[in-house]
């Protein structure tokens, strides 16, 4: 059926749409696309039909009839301050309210270099993914928690003795050592690690040396009385 976009200050737009199938996201997106402005999000978009805000998900259940009118009413954006915690570090970001968080963590990945699928940002003591902030009630103030995906990796001695541990890629190679010591008793200034023939070296981000899940890291440590056992 066709149906008349329509604003306030006189713009109209008439559009098919399917009485059957279709969202009102999906309407919402073709009053964005009939707009021209593709800097516009669907949260900007407020649809009204016959005086009433349209809160239905599908076009069927609101009544609309072919060639009827459907207001569009385009909110500003609107900008907030929030602060990413980093076990103990913060850092501010100046985001639209219901900027992305994809968007969020690709601005993170910017100012600290992680990596986005590592990121895990929780708020409210709940993890925030797929969405706007928004959608998770994050405003102006409020404070959203970095922590970073854990990957298995494993650790192969000398005499082929395997080694099942958890890091995050963020971590140094240091880091590995302490955590390699507290599973082999093997101290960190005894240790060589190596990774597809690389000699991993300290203060180094393990995620510089391609590891991911399911490496293999070898390592080499030596004793006083010869190679470990």
């Amino acid at each position: 059926m066709k149906i008349l976009l329509k604003k306030l200050d006189g713009w109209s737009r008439e559009v098919i749409v399917n009485e059957h199938t279709e969202t009102i996201l999906q309407l919402k997106n073709t009053a964005i696309r009939a707009l021209g402005n593709t800097q516009l999000t669907v949260d900007q978009i407020q649809l009204i039909f016959k005086g009433d805000k349209i809160v239905q998900e599908y076009v069927r259940d609101c009544g609309i009839e072919n060639g009827d009118t459907v207001m569009v009413v385009v909110k500003e954006r609107s900008y907030i301050r929030i602060v990413v915690d980093i076990d103990g570090e913060r850092i501010q970001l100046h985001v639209e309210q219901s900027e992305s968080v994809e968007n969020v963590k690709n601005m993170i990945h910017d100012k600290k270099g992680f990596l986005v699928h590592e990121q895990v940002l929780m708020f409210n003591g709940m993890e925030i993914g797929n969405g706007r902030l928004n959608h998770f009630r994050v405003c102006d103030g409020s404070t959203v928690q970095l922590f970073f995906k854990t990957f298995n990796i494993t650790v192969k001695d000398l005499n082929g003795k395997s080694h099942a541990l958890q890091v995050r890629l963020s971590e140094t190679v240091d880091d590995l050592n302490c955590k390699i010591k507290q599973k082999t008793g093997v101290m960190p200034n005894q240790q060589t690690l190596t990774h597809k023939g690389r000699t991993l070296q300290s203060q180094r981000l393990l995620r510089e040396y391609g590891i991911h899940e399911n490496s293999v890291v070898h390592l080499v440590g030596r004793l006083r009385g010869g190679w470990m056992d």
